[in-house]
């Protein structure tokens, strides 16, 4: 039975019970008074980082995991994105279209989602400690021939501990692990290696 009095954005179940004595309905302001699902085809919706989202074309494959089925992996296909990223996440949200013949899935569930692309060489891996914040930029402190050279780099992707270097180092370049205000330009050092677990 519809209730003329309810509100807009309907009642909550609590209100409605006490004054109508059942749940909440659309009322006359257009509220909803039910909701269909259909359980053939499910739409995933997916947040994909800045830095990765550009990788991922519609027509990839995803692939889906569920706690509720343990060890299974289930496979759907990108149909499309919004093409515009959140302002607040720095995300971009794919849609993946994914069949479930079985109807095992329902709408709302949590799932993991796995998703490979080919990405262009992300540069030099270094320490994050190696990098040095100035007004004119970033820069690293490498050692060449024995002599500490500050050298402008620009940077990829952040891992926290660890970052990416795009341009400004080459491979087989002696990084200073944890530069002090001793490590400057045309300073003479000594080098040695780095402790295990650092070695790039």
């Amino acid at each position: 039975m519809v209730s003329p009095g309810g509100q807009a954005q309907g009642l909550s179940t609590t209100l409605a019970s006490a004054t109508t004595g059942g749940p909440p309905t659309g009322g006359a302001q257009g509220g909803e008074l039910f909701e269909v699902a259909d359980l053939h085809a499910l739409h995933v919706f997916v947040a994909v980082p800045e830095q990765d989202a550009l990788y991922v074309q519609t027509g990839h494959p995803a692939h889906l995991s569920f706690a509720e089925f343990p060890g299974e992996r289930f496979t759907g296909m990108i149909t499309r994105s919004n093409n515009s990223f959140s302002q607040d996440t720095r995300s971009l949200v794919l849609e993946v279209k994914l069949n479930d013949p079985q109807h095992r899935l329902r709408p709302g569930m949590l799932a993991s989602v796995q998703l490979r692309f080919t990405a262009p060489e992300p540069g030099i891996l270094i320490s994050g400690d190696s990098v040095i914040t100035t007004a004119r930029g970033q820069i690293v402190p490498v050692v060449q021939n024995g002599v500490v050279h500050m050298q402008p780099v620009l940077l990829g992707r952040d891992l926290g501990p660890q970052i990416y270097v795009t341009s400004g180092l080459q491979d087989g370049d002696q990084v200073v692990v944890s530069p002090n205000d001793q490590v400057k330009e045309g300073v003479r050092v000594a080098t040695q290696q780095a402790p295990q677990g650092q070695q790039q």
